[in-house]
């Protein structure tokens, strides 16, 4: 019947013409060349180029995609807001979640006022319903590689699930954001390629990295390493060369795939699996509410409700109608039946708020890697939350941040109302949350921070000093020899001491890159347990009580949002503890 509105709704409204473009007075919009869409995880990056020929006057352009709103899709509507100055041309970016979008086509406000034409775009994953019913079959695992132009792929076997998506533009005019490549497994550029793009570029590949990713430069002698970042270390993975950094990798290989032995073939697919593997609870949303449940109990009073709706039909029916028809005024049915209805609808409302009250609950673990000394940070985190009524303004994220909702295959594709606005940070509208139903997410985020942790030996002991932005609950630090000292109770801003336990750091290059980051609580336990199996000399394991890394995202939420911070010391390591005077 549904399906049947729809269809009728299709041919008799008018359809609003397409084309490659929208120009209207001073503005111009058009879609500009993107990386290749496909992936099943992360952002895929929309890109468009907004002119403003005004000499004069700034106007306020909104796309939003798809138009009309889908009926049918894990997701109903993308819409972002731009000021473009006058005689100014500017790179507009929209990010497009891991669901399903039905539809196509561009809507262009200008000024508040809707365009008759809609802009050609393709906002559909063509193999993303089939990748994840085949990665949980549990058979095939399914991961994608990005590869530039220079990268000739005839010679890459494509079994078992990857996906081979070619950039049909030149690798020196790719993104210079990470977030166009979070929903990667892996990235193959040339050494030519890397040469050849701008500093920008370079720096957004390294991001993604440190956030998870594996970038293979083939035919490079050497790793593409900002002036300003840290390595966890280097090590041979046979043929191959890898750089650690962050929870990612960097492999160096040979500069033809056709020249790749079926050992390295082989440890190139094992390195992009890993990257694909913390996604593996993406479509699993009971696994995520049996890790951190956002309730723990989750009370609906169905005797209750059951008795009072019992209580409502015997009334409204045929105690209703027999006094009535006693008094012979049987036509006030019409308004003694709506009236009852609506003190019901409210006497519901009212038991259910009174049983269980209203609540925002927020729960979230989340790991970082911390370069304090070249101020990087990139962040995992799992959230959940659970509100008694559905939160008008939704959750509110800022654009640094990737926020992946954990949900079933169904629901990816199905019919949702989720809305996403990016005008002013990410807004989660609409649709994600829902009143009495728990919701998780996947964060993810690489970018710029100021925390930090300062010691000094002193006695024997190491004095620190708290400066990560939360309360320290536990705090294990190895100096450059390896000795790992151990304190708590480290309130934010003030210092503490630590006491040597008598054990070395242990910790390997690829301590990071290889948690099983599907379960953030229990990795972040394993790494607050047993510190010396991850601890590399000049590093720190920090249990922080709050986390500074990721937003609330929920306005009002109560909860705990923990977090455990992985930090590499640098030049903050003074000479008396072995580092740089």
């Amino acid at each position: 019947m549904v399906l049947a509105a729809w269809t009728l709704a299709a041919v008799l409204l008018p359809v609003a013409p397409l084309s490659a473009q929208v120009e209207a007075g001073d503005i111009i919009v058009r879609p500009a060349p993107t990386l290749p869409q496909g992936a099943v995880h992360g952002y895929h990056e929309h890109v468009f180029q907004i002119t403003n020929r005004s000499t004069s006057r700034a106007h306020q352009v909104s796309l939003e995609l798809p138009h009309p709103p889908t009926s049918y899709g894990g997701l109903r509507q993308i819409r972002r807001t731009f000021v473009v100055p006058a005689d100014t041309s500017i790179r507009a970016t929209i990010y497009q979640p891991p669901l399903s979008v039905s539809g196509g086509g561009l809507r262009v406000r200008i000024d508040g006022r809707p365009h008759p034409t809609l802009v050609t775009l393709s906002t559909s994953h063509p193999q993303q319903t089939e990748v994840y019913s085949s990665a949980a079959s549990g058979n095939v695992k399914a991961w994608s590689l990005l590869t530039s132009q220079r990268v000739d792929t005839t010679s890459m076997p494509t079994e078992d699930g990857l996906q081979l998506l070619r950039a049909e533009i030149p690798a020196s005019t790719w993104s210079e954001s990470w977030l166009a490549y979070s929903g990667y497994d892996g990235v193959l550029v040339t050494a030519q390629d890397l040469a050849l793009m701008p500093v920008a570029v370079r720096e957004a590949l390294w991001r993604y990295v440190e956030a998870g990713g594996m970038l293979v430069a083939m035919g490079a002698s050497e790793a593409p390493i900002p002036s300003e970042a840290a390595l966890l270390g280097r090590r041979s993975l046979g043929d191959l060369t890898a750089f650690y950094a962050g929870f990612g990798v960097c492999l160096l290989g040979p500069a033809e795939l056709d020249g790749w032995t079926a050992t390295q073939l082989d440890q190139l697919k094992e390195s992009g699996l890993r990257t694909r593997r913390p996604w593996d609870i993406l479509r699993d949303p009971k696994k995520a509410h049996d890790q951190r449940p956002a309730i723990e109990h989750i009370f609906v009073p169905v005797r209750g409700l059951f008795l009072l709706v019992l209580v409502f039909a015997i009334v409204i029916g045929p105690v209703n109608v027999y006094f009535l028809t006693r008094r012979q005024k049987r036509i006030h049915l019409l308004w003694t039946v709506p009236a009852a209805a609506l003190a019901t609808t409210f006497a519901v409302f009212l038991y259910a708020w009174l049983s269980e009250g209203l609540l925002k609950i927020h729960r979230s673990t989340s790991l970082t890697f911390l370069d304090q000394e070249h101020h990087r940070a990139a962040s995992w985190g799992h959230k959940g939350y659970y509100s008694t009524l559905t939160p008008g303004n939704g959750l509110l994220f800022d654009l640094e941040t990737e926020v992946s909702a954990i949900v079933t295959a169904r629901e990816s594709y199905s019919s949702a109302q989720r809305m996403l606005d990016l005008s002013a940070g990410m807004r989660l509208e609409s649709g994600w949350l829902e009143a009495r139903v728990p919701a998780y997410f996947v964060t993810r985020r690489s970018t710029t921070r100021r925390e930090r942790l300062r010691a000094r030996l002193l006695d024997g002991a190491v004095e620190v000093t708290n400066g990560l932005g939360a309360d320290i609950t536990a705090l294990h630090f190895a100096d450059n020899a390896g000795q790992i000292y151990s304190g708590q109770g480290i309130s934010t801003g003030a210092g503490g001491r630590l006491e040597s336990v008598g054990q070395i750091a242990g910790g390997d290059a690829d301590v990071l890159r290889d948690l099983d980051l599907v379960n953030i609580q229990a990795q972040a336990q394993a790494l607050a347990d047993e510190p010396w199996r991850f601890l590399q000399p000049g590093s720190y394991i920090a249990v922080l009580a709050n986390d500074p890394f990721f937003e609330l995202g929920l306005a009002g939420a109560e909860g705990e949002a923990s977090a455990l911070v992985y930090g590499l010391m640098g030049s903050d390591l003074g000479s008396d503890l072995g580092g740089a005077p």
